[in-house]
């Protein structure tokens, strides 16, 4: 294995540790295959709500990796 892969933490794993993820993951994109397209009609402005959500998702999304940040230099710290 590589540097790289040592990096991204690859070959530690195996589908029966990450098979419950990737099953939520898998579901929900298939969910969302099969809704827009079906309820193309309802949404006409699709583009514009896409847009609009992922504008507002930005900010707490950023606050959430912020503070789990902070909490990990936080927990180095008191290792001591």
């Amino acid at each position: 294995m590589g540097l790289l892969g040592i990096l991204l933490g690859l070959g530690a794993t195996s589908l029966a540790v990450v098979g419950g993820i990737w099953s939520v993951a898998a579901a929900l994109l298939a969910a969302i295959v099969v809704v827009v397209p079906a309820n193309r009609r309802c949404l006409p402005a699709l583009r514009e709500t896409m847009h609009a959500g992922a504008n507002a998702s930005v900010l707490p999304v950023l606050n959430t990796a912020s503070m789990v940040s902070f909490g990990a230099v936080v927990a180095a710290l008191n290792r001591d």
